[in-house]
């Protein structure tokens, strides 16, 4: 296994230091399996074009995160 990949949603803070550290925090409270924690807050504007929902659509909740 590569990584576990944690989605999460934070739109009061879209930057990247805000995934590293949810990240380091699923990494300090339990160090394997290798985590990769990612605010899905903002995946809509790095991959548009792998986005089933409309280009450029936000996810609003964890529903739409696992729908897509």
């Amino acid at each position: 296994m590569r990584d576990v990949d944690v989605a999460f949603l934070d739109p009061t803070d879209l930057s990247r230091d805000n995934d590293d550290q949810a990240t380091w925090r699923l990494v300090a409270a339990w160090s394997n399996p290798p985590w990769e924690a990612k605010k899905h807050a903002t995946v809509h504007a790095w991959c548009p074009a792998t986005d089933r929902r409309r280009p450029g659509a936000p996810s609003r909740t964890i529903a739409d995160v696992v729908a897509t």
